[in-house]
């Protein structure tokens, strides 16, 4: 059970690192070159691709431990599973199914506008990690919250030419 918990902290933290791009996109009044909004969008989708696979291996050990199920392999089944045990509703494992396909896409795809619609459902597929791993924390009973973790020295450079360069 300690693992379990040791694995939902460690999802919520990486679900708050992608919540944080967001906010850092929306957070910056300043005009973005295409350069720097296609390096903000990839950020994206690299914190996405690890929410991800932090998400269903996360649900694949809930599924061992808290339903002794151990045949489920792969983020499909997982999701399958998940659906049959009432952990989330069928809506719920049909949007799962498009956020597979997504993910399997965004390591594949080079299309600036196809990668925009990608990371246009990233937000609400973020949504919905943030809701079943929350769930999943209170059926455990302890689940600890993820805290904010301290800004980089990288990340604080980049907020610090932001503000000069709005200041400007």
């Amino acid at each position: 059970m300690e693992k379990l918990i040791l694995q939902m902290h460690n999802l919520q933290q990486a679900l708050l690192t992608l919540r944080e791009s967001f906010e850092d996109i929306k957070g910056s009044d300043a005009p973005c070159s295409k350069s720097q909004i296609v390096l903000m969008q990839d950020g994206i989708i690299q914190r996405f691709e690890y929410c991800y696979d932090g998400f269903w291996k996360c649900l694949k050990f809930f599924l061992e431990q808290m339903h002794n199920i151990e045949d489920v392999k792969s983020p499909r089944s997982v999701f399958r599973t998940c659906v049959e045990c009432k952990i989330f509703s069928e809506e719920q494992g049909d949007t799962f199914m498009i956020m597979v396909d997504d993910r399997n896409e965004t390591t594949h795809t080079y299309d600036f506008q196809q990668t925009r619609q990608i990371i246009d459902r990233i937000k609400d597929y973020y949504k919905l990690m943030q809701t079943i791993t929350d769930n999943a924390g209170i059926a455990l009973g302890e689940a600890p919250k993820a805290k904010k973790p301290r800004a980089t020295k990288t990340a604080m450079a980049r907020r610090r030419a932001l503000r000069a360069k709005r200041a400007k």
